[in-house]
């Protein structure tokens, strides 16, 4: 699998910078999605401060906090239909299931490994900026009928750098919460970068070769973060 192409351009700690914010979670009710971004922030990273010495010597940890949190706040499923785009119609029900766990196991472990080097310097530095002026949002721009919104930020990484990030948000009819869909890092989507790179492998392996693949590489990426971040790279480089 060689989905490269975003981690090529952008560091990976500057795209889990957006997804934890895109995947935080929240008691309070909201009225908008810029507040919806915003107010999550400090009870995930509350969270994973509480749990930091249990990440240190157990860094799977890191994965079920996430999972924990991401989970009924993005809509997962609607996104993997962006991502496969018209192979989803391809898909059956059982192959369409499967590639949205994976795939959403994949999000979690892949950008989730950026924190999980060996002397845990990248969550010491993410925890740090974290109680800084890490992320900033702009107010949200609605489409004409106000189930979709846009919100743009600016992520303040720890090495210095300001990264443009922009979350796109799903409504929908009778529902009350705003789910991230999609999320764009320098100008690059990640459900169109992955659109891609599935699209060529289920024309060379097909819809079931490509799941397998995935599976593998989500497979690889608990047994790096088992041997304390060893060896993470992009999903798929070899």
């Amino acid at each position: 699998m060689k989905h490269t192409s975003i981690a090529r351009r952008v560091t990976p700690l500057a795209w889990t910078l957006g997804l934890l914010w895109a995947f935080a979670t929240s008691a309070e009710a909201v009225t908008s999605p810029e507040a919806m971004l915003e107010g999550t922030s400090q009870k995930l990273f509350d969270v994973i401060r509480q749990e930091r010495e249990v990440i240190r010597t157990t860094p799977t940890r890191m994965f079920e906090v996430v999972e924990e949190v991401l989970v009924p706040h993005v809509d997962m499923l609607r996104m993997s239909r962006l991502v496969l785009g018209k192979n989803w119609r391809k898909a059956n029900g059982q192959q369409q299931q499967r590639f949205t766990r994976e795939f959403q196991s994949l999000l979690v472990r892949f950008y989730t490994s950026a924190l999980l080097d060996e002397e845990s310097t990248q969550l010491d530095k993410l925890l740090d900026a974290a109680d800084k002026d890490l992320i900033t949002f702009q107010p949200a721009t609605l489409s004409p009928d106000g189930r979709q919104a846009i919100v743009r930020s600016e992520v303040r990484v720890p090495e210095g750098a300001v990264i443009p990030v922009n979350f796109r948000l799903y409504k929908g009819t009778g529902e009350t919460e705003w789910k991230v869909i999609d999320l764009t890092v320098e100008g690059i989507s990640l459900v169109t970068n992955y659109r891609s790179s599935f699209s060529t492998e289920i024309r060379s392996d097909g819809i079931d070769g490509m799941l397998n693949k995935l599976a593998q590489r989500n497979r690889e990426l608990m047994d790096q973060a088992k041997n304390g971040g060893k060896g993470a790279a992009a999903p798929g480089a070899r």
